[in-house]
């Protein structure tokens, strides 16, 4: 039965072992759940990076695992799961309400016209061209595009399905798909169908499509899987659609299923009615297959899916053994669980420029061998990068972390970098690199400002050489000449090439990729500023791959310049790799184009969150919807840190985006997506029923908000700034409470919309918070589902408030929520969710010649006073203009709220028609009362 009659369903697993850089899909999880002992009492709480609120850590504490053999033991080496039964092992637990298969059928019976009654569930609803063979269930094709669907009364929103599906024959002409049709509307017009595409080429994908009254749209194309099918091929799929996310598999049956999921999408239609699922298949126009085409069904499984609580890494591990009279020792491991932020560095992480941290983090593969060159003043050698590679080592004289002259404002700017350091007098740097000098691919990368056209007596200056041993080319160089630049190549026999050559040359730092592979019996080479390819050429021999390299080799001095840009030859973020790809972390944003040389200007919120947590970390990361191209927050250069600090800076400067720690790393819901939302869960407190657990004045305490700033000053980092502030009468009767926040904007007139909007979601909310808004699921079971939608974030309501409240709806937005489950044999069953909230109208911005959009006046008041029970009132606008006819709108009087259903009148003189009583307080009024609508719009950042 289903919960509350029963417990719930509680699933633990753990990756142990798992590559934590990889995505959780493919981790291999052993399944804990028959260790999770009935009187685990769990206490959950959600992890809040960046939003509304102080920072909060996702955990849970009370799980209990069976230890009875040890394995659980931690550093225990007859474990084997020794030695991951530690700090930083993913963990995920689950629950469901309804443990039962909502619908099982294995088709072992003959039915000549449809499919009968499933093994489990009801009957199966349609006939034309099903039957049932006593083996599988078969939807026969007699002519083209032809839809064959079949149908079960399963009313349900949230579905996990498995089932097989195998076709006669390749399609031909045209493809065949089959799939699961989920959220079925009564009339069959509405529902969503992920499906099976199988291709003309024998190709198996997934595709998702929608019916929505009768317009059947394909709403995500053809997804390759990598598998292939023919006639008789079994394939395994599965498809879980939990709210508006829909993710779908496919396997081969002989097979086992993967872990991760092909397909992972946002579904924004919402079927009618979400009262049947069924099995749909369509023979496509243009299709040539013989006929009649007949598709074969089996082994179908649907269920409720299970509901992620946690899933987070081990953050404690505590043993409790037990001696029992016989003489055997119990034991009973409690764990902890923590989110992603919990194994991230906190403290004291270098901090590194943006092209340093993308040099290490973002290329794919990472250099072989990388020298920043950003070491400080009185450094005697350069560091390598990576832990134990060999310094760089210095002749001549070096000059580290030399001043250009400039802010390190714009040194960020304008290649994301630290100070480099300067060889013009004559300094070289050199160092062994970590390949072994093989046959293969290769790419040298440096960042120099060097132009030899300007110093006197010059007419080339070698900035970089390096050596490949073991082919006819022993030494190549990059080559800065009086006319441009080119790629040197040094034969064993003293032939020299100038294997590409560029006529360009610049007076300014400049990032440079050379990159050579085998062609045949060429090497092709291509020289790059700044990911431009700029010369390429060949030359005859064999590609071997660079085992040292070397700054200035010639140690020439540049000091004889007469200009700034003649004198300076300094160089950078020396890199090797072992692929001919360039070393220039780049990528094309919304925006615009975005790289790390740039230190990442002009890149939008979401995308460098997800470039910082996702790429360059590898951490778990899920963008929760795309923000709208209107509101985009452009970054201006990407700061020195640590990703902690580097990806909450990225999503502060959304003012009001949300980070939370979720699904083993981050999710980010942008704030364009936090406005206008739909009601994610609402309570009607007439229905709402009170367990003995909970006192009467516990399900409703509301509290004033915090006092929270009203005067905030917003400031673009090393820029300028802008200040904005609540109403004055506001001000003076709670105190003018100021703030400041540094944010990364690109312009400084960024930061007056900012200072706006922060003033507005801090200071614009009327009503009061309620932090300890608690909903007991288990008395009112109804609610679940909607709850486990519902994240820091959601929108709730709560409708049919009692009188005294002072209104009859209580509309909020989640800023942090927790849960408690207790097992019958804790002491429940209780299922108790509480939820700290703040108004959600700060979140309702008009839209531009949207329904509802109100603009009020400032200068609207009683042209003449009023009694307790008039209905037509005289109203002077002094000028300003007003809608006329049947109208509904909630206005204020003071004290008393009314709702105006009709207009009439013009220039500043108007009748009113209103109605009294909308929140209970009716009092007289007198000439000159203002008066100002409640539901006006504002401007959204």
């Amino acid at each position: 039965m289903p919960y509350p009659d029963e417990d719930l369903e509680i699933t633990a697993a753990a990756a142990f072992g798992a590559d934590l850089t990889a995505d959780p899909d493919t981790w291999e999880w052993t399944d804990l759940s028959d260790r999770v002992l009935a009187d685990s009492q769990l206490n959950i709480s959600c992890g809040l990076v960046v939003g509304q609120g102080n920072r909060r850590t996702a955990s849970c504490t009370g799980l209990r695992l069976l230890n009875d053999d040890g394995w659980l033991t931690h550093d225990h080496p007859v474990s084997p799961w020794w030695p991951y039964v530690d700090q930083g092992t993913p963990l995920r637990v689950s629950i469901r309400t309804d443990s039962s298969t909502w619908i099982g059928d294995t088709f072992t019976r003959n039915v000549a016209s449809g499919w009968g009654v499933a093994d489990t569930g009801n009957s199966w609803i349609g006939s034309t061209g099903f039957s049932v063979n006593g083996t599988t269930g078969l939807a026969t094709h007699s002519a083209v595009n032809t839809i064959r669907g079949i149908r079960v009364n399963r009313p349900h929103r949230d579905i996990d399905v498995t089932v097989t599906f195998s076709v006669p024959a390749v399609a031909a002409g045209a493809s065949v798909m089959v799939g699961p049709m989920l959220r079925g509307g009564p009339s069959s017009t509405d529902y969503v169908w992920p499906l099976l595409d199988l291709s003309t080429a024998g190709q198996v994908r997934l595709a998702l499509w929608t019916n929505v009254a009768s317009s059947v749209t394909q709403a995500v194309a053809p997804i390759a899987t990598g598998l292939t099918y023919a006639g008789g091929t079994l394939l395994r799929m599965r498809v879980e659609y939990i709210g508006r996310r829909l993710r779908a598999k496919v396997w081969l049956a002989a097979g086992s299923e993967p872990g991760a999921w092909a397909l992972d999408t946002t579904v924004t239609h919402q079927a009618g009615g979400d009262t049947y699922f069924g099995i749909f298949s369509w023979l496509r126009f243009g299709n040539t297959n013989t006929l009649p085409y007949v598709i074969s069904v089996d082994n179908l499984t649907v269920q409720q899916p299970r509901y992620p609580r946690v899933e987070g890494y081990i953050a404690d591990v505590r043993n409790r053994f037990v001696p029992a009279a016989d003489g055997a020792t119990h034991s009973v491991a409690e764990i902890d669980i923590s989110g992603v932020g919990g194994r991230l560095e906190r403290k004291t992480a270098d901090p590194l420029s943006p092209q340093r941290r993308s040099m290490e983090k973002f290329l794919d593969p990472a250099p072989v061998d990388y020298w920043p060159l950003e070491d400080k003043k009185a450094s005697l050698s350069a560091a390598h990068a990576y832990p134990g590679g060999t310094p760089m080592t210095v002749s001549g004289v070096v000059q580290f972390e030399v001043d250009l002259g400039v802010t390190d404002d714009v040194l960020l700017s304008r290649y994301g970098s630290k100070a480099l350091c300067s060889v013009a007098t004559g300094g070289k740097l050199t160092a062994p690199t970590s390949l072994a000098g093989a046959v293969g691919p290769w790419c040298v990368s440096i960042t120099t400002d060097v132009f030899a056209r300007l110093v006197p007596s010059t007419t080339e200056i070698r900035i970089a050489e390096w050596t490949t041993p073991g082919s006819a080319i022993g030494r190549w160089a990059l080559v800065c000449t009086a006319t441009g630049h080119a790629v040197r190549a040094y034969a064993t026999d003293g032939t020299v090439t100038e294997v590409a050559v560029a006529a360009e040359n610049f007076a300014v730092t400049i990032s440079y990729d050379v990159t050579a592979q085998q062609n045949g019996g060429n090497i092709d080479v291509t020289l790059r500023y700044n990911g431009g390819v700029f010369a390429t050429g060949s030359i005859a021999g064999v590609c071997a791959q660079p085992t040292r390299v070397t700054i200035n080799p010639d140690m020439r001095n540049t000091t004889l310049a007469t200009t700034v840009a003649g004198l300076r030859f300094t160089v950078g973020h020396l890199a090797v790799r072992d692929v001919a790809s360039p070393a220039l972390p780049a990528y094309t944003a919304t925006a615009a184009a975005v790289a790390s040389y740039q230190g990442w200007a002009r890149e939008a919120v979401h995308e460098r969150v997800g470039r910082l947590a996702g790429v360059e970390e590898n951490l778990p990361f899920r963008l929760l919807a795309t923000p709208d191209a209107s509101s985009l927050v452009l970054l201006n250069t990407q700061q020195e840190g640590g990703t902690v600090d580097l990806v909450e800076a990225a999503a502060e400067a959304d003012s009001g985006s949300l980070l939370l720690e979720e699904e083993f790393g981050y999710v980010f819901l942008p704030r364009s997506a936090r406005l206008n939302a739909p009601v994610d869960l609402t309570v009607d407190m007439t229905t709402y029923a009170r367990s003995q657990s909970t006192e009467p004045g516990d399900v409703l305490q509301p509290r004033l908000g915090a006092r929270g700033p009203n005067y905030w000053t917003v400031e673009r980092r090393d820029g300028s700034q802008a200040v904005a502030a609540a109403d004055q009468a506001l001000r003076d009767r709670r105190g003018t409470v100021p703030d400041k926040v540094t944010l990364d904007l690109l312009r400084d007139s960024d930061c007056g919309p900012h200072a706006q909007w922060r003033t507005h979601i801090t200071a614009g909310g009327t009503g009061p918070n309620y932090p300890g808004m608690s909903i007991e699921l288990h008395a009112n079971p109804g609610l679940i589902d909607d709850y486990l939608l519902c994240r820091i974030g959601s929108r709730v309501q709560r409708l049919n408030q009692p009188t005294i409240a002072g209104l009859d709806t209580i509309d909020q937005v989640v800023d942090g929520m927790s849960e408690q489950i207790v097992s019958r044999q804790a002491g429940g069953p209780a299922w108790t969710a509480t939820f700290d909230t703040s108004p959600a109208s700060v979140w309702q911005p008009g839209v531009w010649d949207g329904p509802g959009l109100l603009w009020t006046s400032d200068r609207t008041e009683l042209a003449a006073g009023v009694t307790t029970t008039a209905t037509s009132w005289s109203i002077d606008s002094n000028g300003d203009p007003w809608t006329t006819g049947a109208v509904s709108l909630r206005a204020q009087v003071g004290r008393e709220e009314v709702l105006i259903t009709n207009i009439t009148g013009a220039g500043s003189s108007w009748t009113f028609t209103v109605v009294r009583s909308v929140n209970t307080v009716v009092t007289a009024h007198s000439a000159g009362e203002a008066l100002t609508l409640l539901d006006t719009g504002f401007w959204a950042l």
